[in-house]
């Protein structure tokens, strides 16, 4: 699961609370480029289930097998949007995006 949130202190504020905490890393532009890399390919490795970014983890990024994405809440743009849910069903694979709106 990639969790996208919309700043650098939402995901930080949600990788560090309660039960997510063991089981997921954050990633977004504060962190350095090599930490970043790290994080990819832990999360590739299957080390842990869930990835909270920022849009940082919108583009670029390939892993097989995401089955869901969350964005907790609608990105600014449309194209951020469709790079987002694009995280999911890659190469003919099922997913789903849930997007929360108030």
């Amino acid at each position: 699961m990639i969790v996208f949130t919309a700043t650098k202190r939402d995901a930080d504020e949600l990788g560090k609370g309660n039960n997510l905490e063991a089981h997921c890393e954050v990633m977004h532009g504060g962190i350095s480029q090599n930490q970043r890399q790290a994080t990819i390919k832990r999360y590739k490795e299957g080390k842990f289930k869930v990835l909270v970014a920022t849009d940082v983890a919108s583009r670029g990024l390939d892993v097989k097998g995401v089955s869901l994405v969350v964005q907790l809440e609608p990105p600014k743009d449309t194209e951020s949007y469709i790079h987002r849910s694009g995280r999911t069903a890659r190469a003919g694979q099922s997913g789903t995006c849930v997007t929360f709106f108030n």
